[in-house]
């Protein structure tokens, strides 16, 4: 490939470590960026961006994932504006979730379930909103989750004293183990599963994750469903029903962590990236 891969991120954001890896291994040069401290100017008018005072040239893909839980989480999201108000100007870059007018491909929680139900996915029970009482009874029922609206939190349990006020919140009915996810990477799957007794695995330093098939019942189906969100690449989460045993589809994300889940599919990623455009 003639030209540089670029790839964007926080400093300690792992998954930007398996994406340069990946780069490493495949023989792809890279111009990696802390969005957390990198120096930007970016003129819209002429569609130029430096970086510490030296033009950004020969950039031909690019990946870039938002450092949500850093130290510096809003000075990445800011430097993270720029750089997709820069792509915008620079449609040839081959990038994933292709957005016009540079929009974060960020997917909303709710919007995803209706999605789901409606291409034949089962969701789980769900109540959001900010009204205490509506939340309380609906802990009342049954053993219940919260969730933020707009992600950039862990899984919690829920009570009947949780008070939202302001605050929306997701809450919906307690899952079980073992979780789903399964990868979208141009048009490959890839199927993980994850053993844990954490409600939310990523606090679980000890949760195990294996490569597995992907379920034939989940593989059309989800396809249609980041075909309509128009993710070429994203991760869906599925929990298990305690009382069926079914799969139960919980939210897409488009700019999903990637380190814990094996080279493989970092280099898929990273072959999407590069591949002519067709």
């Amino acid at each position: 490939m003639a030209g540089r891969l670029l790839i964007a991120g926080g400093e300690t954001d792992p998954s930007i470590g398996a994406i340069h890896a990946a780069a490493c291994r495949l023989g792809v040069e890279t111009l990696v960026l802390s969005t957390g401290s990198v120096a930007l100017i970016f003129d819209p008018l002429t569609g130029v961006l430096w970086q510490d005072a030296h033009e950004v040239q020969d950039v031909v893909a690019a990946f870039m994932r938002g450092d949500v839980f850093g130290s510096n989480a809003a000075a990445s999201a800011s430097v993270m504006a720029v750089l997709r108000g820069w792509m915008a100007c620079h449609t040839e870059i081959r990038r994933l979730n292709h957005f016009d007018f540079g929009r974060s491909a960020s997917v909303n929680k709710l919007s995803a379930l209706a999605v789901a139900s409606r291409h034949g996915l089962a969701i789980p029970i769900t109540m959001a909103g900010n009204d205490p009482r509506g939340i309380a009874a609906f802990a009342a029922q049954a053993s219940t989750i919260r969730k933020p609206v707009e992600g950039g939190d862990y899984c919690r349990p829920l009570s009947q004293k949780d008070q939202t006020g302001a605050l929306a919140i997701i809450a919906q009915e307690r899952l079980i183990a073992p979780e789903l996810r399964i990868y979208r990477v141009g048009s490959r799957l890839f199927g993980f599963e994850i053993r844990s007794a954490a409600l939310d695995y990523r606090t679980d330093k000890t949760a195990v994750v294996s490569a597995v098939p992907v379920p034939e019942e989940l593989a059309a189906k989800l396809v249609a469903l980041s075909d309509e969100m128009r993710l070429d690449f994203c991760a869906s989460d599925f929990k298990t029903c305690p009382r069926s045993g079914r799969w139960i589809y919980l939210e897409t994300n488009a700019a999903p962590m990637i380190a814990a889940f094996g080279p493989e599919l970092a280099d898929a990623i990273v072959a999407h990236l590069i591949a002519a455009r067709p």
